[in-house]
């Protein structure tokens, strides 16, 4: 168990070492244009200017883009680029724009009496200026635009001659981040677990399955079985029936969508396994009694204890009135049985069947599985999802109050430590 907290840390800090990424894609080609190239042959795209080769020149007014698609999921990008502004003689300028919004604007005024004479025309100055802008980014796709306005005099001309995008990625399997590791959203098959100076995706039990994490109270759900809800058959895996061979998903029991049907003296079984460090489990499903129930019952089984959850019907219940499908002189019912028990080991095996008849029927939907996480990183054992009773090593159980206890690191860098009134080494 140490030994996958470990590792989680390992993980952490291999997805630090790569969480940026940076784009040197400056293809003229790969960029759109509805400005006019220069005629002038010395200065065309794969020619150096400034020893750089770049993109232009152009004359008189339009623009130079490029919609950049498919980026990984981020928080920010730093964009770095240069800007070119030939043979400048008096006005106009260019303005760049990230997704619309201007970021800077250079004037050929300055290029007339700063820059030097490099490239396309003699006797005439040009002006290299370079940028770079830090932007809050979360969108997979970043629009890049250089805009030229009012560079009408004949000689000037504008490129840019360099284009770099630096892209800070959000930590592994998190769709969504306010910062590399603050995560808003999970991949599909990971939940979201948070922490003091951390939130990062930890993958489902039940993966490629969805499971959801309720930050208050700690508890983990995973995805709904036999879900009564789209499409019930990607919701159901790894089940066996006793004997084999007769369950196949799903059916339907009028407008019910609920497992196939379970019959007289058979069962279903499933096993759960990688949970993470957990206190206790609750089961949930709704139970269809169909057609004649003679005061039979549904049982929920856990293979070493026993059943620790029953559910009785009986179709001569007064209280049943509606058919819902089999026999439609006979009314139906559907209950919820729930049972929630301690447990603590990384696997769960449960075991669901019946023992009615052979005139009745049984089937289910709405299965879900819930968890009570010790939520503390560095917590091997817990009594409640805040209340920590043991910690790896170089760490104690603090308690701060009666329902919060987690893990502190121990003074000195010992490896054990306890506390009772006093802090014992």
């Amino acid at each position: 168990m140490i030994t996958s907290i470990y590792l989680l840390l390992f993980l952490v800090s291999a997805a630090s070492a790569q969480s940026t990424e940076r784009f040197t894609f400056f293809n003229p080609n790969n960029f759109s244009t509805d400005a006019t190239f220069s005629s002038t042959a010395c200065c065309q795209s794969s020619i150096n200017c400034f020893s750089q080769y770049h993109a232009g020149p152009f004359t008189g007014d339009g623009r130079f883009y490029k919609n950049i698609t498919g980026l990984n999921p981020h928080w920010r990008v730093n964009i770095y680029y240069g800007v070119l502004l030939l043979d400048s003689n008096n006005s106009g300028y260019v303005t760049f724009y990230a997704d619309g919004r201007s970021y800077s604007q250079t004037t050929f005024y300055n290029a007339y009496y700063y820059g030097s004479d490099n490239c396309r025309y003699t006797g005439y100055n040009d002006y290299r200026s370079t940028y770079s802008y830090t932007i809050y980014h979360t969108n997979s796709h970043l629009l890049v635009e250089w805009v030229a306005s009012g560079t009408y005099y004949m000689n000037q001309a504008w490129g840019i001659n360099y284009f770099e995008l630096t892209v800070y990625r959000c930590l592994q399997n998190c769709s969504r981040c306010t910062e590399q590791y603050r995560c808003l959203e999970c991949e599909p098959g990971f939940y979201l677990w948070k922490n003091d100076t951390i939130d990062i995706c930890k993958p489902c039990p039940n993966y490629p399955y969805n499971c959801t994490l309720d930050q208050t109270t700690g508890i983990l759900s995973l995805s709904v079985e036999f879900n009564s809800i789209g499409s019930i058959s990607s919701t159901v895996t790894n089940w066996t029936s006793m004997p084999s061979g007769y369950f196949v998903c799903c059916t339907t029991c009028g407008s019910h969508r609920i497992s196939s049907l379970i019959p007289s003296t058979r069962n279903i079984t499933k096993t759960w396994e990688n949970l993470p460090i957990h206190c206790e489990v609750n089961f949930t499903m709704n139970i269809f009694s169909v057609d004649t129930w003679s005061d039979d019952y549904v049982f929920l089984e856990l293979p070493d204890e026993g059943q620790i959850a029953t559910i009785t019907f009986n179709s001569e219940d007064e209280t049943r009135t509606e058919n819902i499908c089999g026999n439609s002189t006979i009314p139906d019912e559907i209950r919820e049985l729930s049972a929630r028990f301690p447990h603590t080991s990384s696997s769960l095996k449960a075991r669901i069947g019946t023992n009615v008849t052979s005139l009745g029927k049984m089937y289910l939907n709405n299965l879900t599985l819930s968890i009570a996480l010790c939520y503390d990183a560095n917590c091997l054992a817990c009594s409640s999802p805040f209340v920590c009773t043991q910690c790896i090593p170089y760490y104690y159980p603090h308690p701060t109050r009666s329902d919060y206890q987690k893990c502190k690191q121990c003074p000195g860098g010992a490896r054990k430590c306890e506390v009772s009134n006093k802090l014992y080494l």
